[in-house]
């Protein structure tokens, strides 16, 4: 039995234990990529920008909100369109998202996306090339395809990678699956055009930004770019009004994450409430249950009346919508925390000429 004060210990030889695996597993990821190197597995190319965004380590790295950010970065510069696998639905098979779509049709990261670009086709298909087709053949064909989780979806070859790892677990540090947290190899980080290491401090110092950077050791082709996390408000989930963080000043909190990674959230939640967060936390993309609204209930009605709040995250609001309509639910005081990707400036700059010069040179191409 594993007590606090030896807990890394523990893990560590857990780890050691479960490296056998990850060498088989290793072995096997190795092989698959050499046959996509070896061009014996085809890799297809399309006559379309192609930009894939896509981790090493397994969730946690914000794919969902800087997809959103690059988005913003193409606004009023092409039309482009997303296509994600839309992991955790209930669907098959390809689907274009739809503003009211409820997110166990099509994902609850597709869905959000949509809701905060509803200009931007978003679709859903896990067959990625036989998906970037039906958008090609579309009457309303996009120039521009990003595709969300990608990385290791290499039967399609993007024209740009954008390659992301989290400042507190960065792929550098990691081990394979299942000693680690990591998909592939450390060294198929060269496939990456771009590293973006995400969830930084908001005030990062040069000479931590100049370590990472060594420690990362990009290739000749690659740039390092940096970004932090900004949460500027809430949405009351019950009549869609925006609040600032004044709201919660006077109220305890119970935060419900469905996330890989919830740690940087509720360092913000701890720091910004002066009274007591309870945390209750679910696996990534938790389809919520009726025993979950259960859970939440019994945390809040801990707290004397009017005296707290419930908070979640925009991704987790997409699979509470439906459950707005439950009796018990619908009366709480429950908000979506808003979360932004923020880069930057030195590295905006750096990633949005080299959005522009890879389309251009793409469009040239083709």
């Amino acid at each position: 039995m594993c007590v606090k004060d030896n807990s890394r210990t523990y893990l560590c030889l857990v780890n050691l234990l479960l490296l056998p695996f990850a060498w088989v597993y290793g072995l096997v990821i190795r092989v698959r990529n050499l046959l996509f190197d070896l061009g014996i597995f085809k890799s297809k190319e399309f006559d379309v920008p192609v930009i894939t965004v896509g981790n090493l380590r397994v969730g946690g790295t914000g794919k969902t909100p800087t997809v959103i950010a690059l988005l913003e970065l193409l606004s009023g510069k092409s039309n482009p369109a997303v296509l994600s696998r839309g992991y955790g639905r209930s669907s098959e098979g390809w689907r274009e998202v739809n503003l009211d779509d409820d997110a166990s049709l099509t994902g609850d990261e597709p869905l959000l996306i949509k809701q905060r670009n509803p200009e931007v086709r978003v679709a859903v298909m896990e067959q990625r090339s036989k998906g970037i087709n039906m958008l090609l053949e579309s009457e309303s064909r996009p120039n521009v395809i990003l595709l969300d989780d990608a990385m290791q979806h290499r039967w399609v070859r993007p024209g740009l990678l954008i390659l992301l790892t989290a400042y507190h677990d960065r792929y550098t540090q990691d081990w394979l699956l299942p000693a680690g947290r990591l998909r592939e190899h450390r060294s198929s980080a060269a496939r990456a055009d771009l590293i973006v290491v995400t969830k930084c401090p908001e005030k990062l110092a040069f000479d931590e930004r100049k370590r990472i950077i060594q420690e990362v050791n990009p290739r000749p082709h690659q740039q390092v770019c940096f970004a932090f996390e900004s949460y500027p408000g809430l949405s009351d989930l019950r009549d869609s009004s925006v609040h600032d963080w004044q709201k919660i000043k006077d109220q305890s909190v119970v935060l419900v994450t469905g996330l890989a990674d919830p740690s940087t959230l509720l360092g913000f939640i701890e720091e910004k409430c002066a009274h007591q967060v309870v945390h209750l936390p679910f696996g990534d993309h938790h389809d919520f249950k009726e025993q979950d609204l259960d859970r939440i209930l019994e945390a809040y009605s801990n707290f004397p009346p009017g005296k707290a709040v419930i908070l979640t995250t925009e991704k987790d609001a997409q699979r509470f919508a439906h459950w707005m309509q439950n009796q018990k639910f619908a009366a709480l005081p429950i908000y979506a925390i808003q979360h932004r990707l923020q880069w930057f400036e030195s590295d905006r700059e750096v990633i949005e000429k080299r959005l522009d010069e890879f389309i251009r040179s793409d469009q040239r191409n083709g």
